[in-house]
């Protein structure tokens, strides 16, 4: 990163305007901003947290969400032949539910990672990780901001950012219903399971400006830049907090002629708090990060 950061400064991307300049209104605007952003990268890259610089250069094994969740779930309701004392001993054997940081695969948006060829460097902005949204189908972004609510009391009032992980669809059934002129018109019952991160805070970088700042960056050899481009992968280093694990589903009415489709929304959030954000190539190696999340003590 920072032999990316010293190409940078060698262009005089870091460095003030010529006077000269200042006619050219909005390319010397641009430069401004690329040169205002580039600074406050290079203050957050000397601040960069123990965490977050520990992943650089090393592979890292991602958990699975289902993997997380479940290992965060609590323990099943009270069984109807389970009596109470026997329920409590369960709860208690299953622990505290912390996981410390982990690290997921999230969505890497690759129109916000952007190769400098006169650097030889990638920047990577903060528009990157895709965040504000759990999905982009409105009745399941709907079913996860409801489970979040709904543990609204044990989450308090502070700010929450929502990250979509994943989205899946499975077929349960199809069927056939016929219109007002006897047409035959094929129907199906879809179960959608959204999966997604409600965390603490208002963005994801606190010091990034809005998604076109950049946040970090590497260094590759213009010859290699396409490939590895394509093989570039997102992660964010995150560390549960109760609630940990919140669920909801949503379920309207059966398949019609006029509405074919019926979903059946199936949410699954896991509430947390950023530490990290890192960008990985395709063996899985760690070629950028940057500090993620609202600071807290001892980060």
């Amino acid at each position: 990163m920072h032999h990316a950061l010293r190409a940078l400064c060698a262009l005089g991307l870091l460095m003030p305007l010529p006077a000269g300049q200042a006619a050219a209104a909005p390319q010397a605007d641009d430069l401004v901003r690329r040169a205002d952003d580039y600074r406050t990268m290079m203050e957050a890259e000397t601040r960069k947290s123990p965490l977050c610089k520990g992943y650089l250069g090393r592979p890292v094994t991602l958990t699975p969400f289902a993997t997380l969740a479940g290992r965060l779930s609590g323990p099943p309701a009270k069984g109807e032949y389970e009596t109470t004392s026997q329920f409590q001993t369960r709860v208690a054997a299953s622990g505290p539910r912390q996981a410390g940081v982990v690290a997921l695969a999230v969505p890497l948006d690759g129109d916000y990672v952007r190769y400098d060829a006169d650097a030889g460097a990638f920047m990577v902005l903060a528009g990157a990780f895709p965040s504000g949204d759990f999905s982009e189908a409105p009745q399941a972004d709907m079913a996860a901001t409801i489970a979040v609510l709904n543990a609204k009391d044990k989450l308090g009032d502070g700010p929450r950012l929502s990250v979509a992980v994943s989205a899946a669809e499975t077929t349960t059934s199809t069927g056939t219903a016929r219109n007002i002129f006897g047409a035959a018109v094929r129907t199906a019952e879809v179960d959608r399971r959204t999966r997604g991160l409600s965390l603490a805070g208002e963005k994801l970088f606190g010091f990034a400006k809005d998604e076109a700042s950049t946040v970090t960056g590497f260094p590759i050899a213009p010859a290699r830049a396409p490939a590895v481009k394509a093989g570039l992968r997102g992660a964010l280093v995150v560390e549960p907090e109760a609630p940990y694990v919140v669920t909801n589903t949503m379920s309207g009415a059966a398949p019609t002629n006029r509405k074919p489709v019926h979903y059946t929304e199936r949410a699954t959030v896991v509430t947390a708090r950023a530490r990290c954000a890192l960008v990985l190539d395709a063996q899985a190696r760690v070629v950028a990060s940057a500090d993620a999340g609202a600071p807290r003590d001892g980060r």
